[in-house]
């Protein structure tokens, strides 16, 4: 069964489509995978 998305995000996704945006990507990839390894080293052995 699909799910069925609410009222609001129905309205939302009409409303986009009606003037979609791209979406432009503001940092390298260089710059996206140095934050990701930062992140996983402040929670790395957190104990999750």
């Amino acid at each position: 069964m699909k799910p069925v998305p609410s009222q609001g995000t129905s309205a939302w996704i009409k409303t986009w489509n009606t003037d979609p945006k791209p979406f432009i990507w503001t940092k390298t990839a260089e710059d996206i995978l140095k934050s990701l390894g930062r992140l996983l080293i402040r929670t790395s052995g957190a104990g999750h």
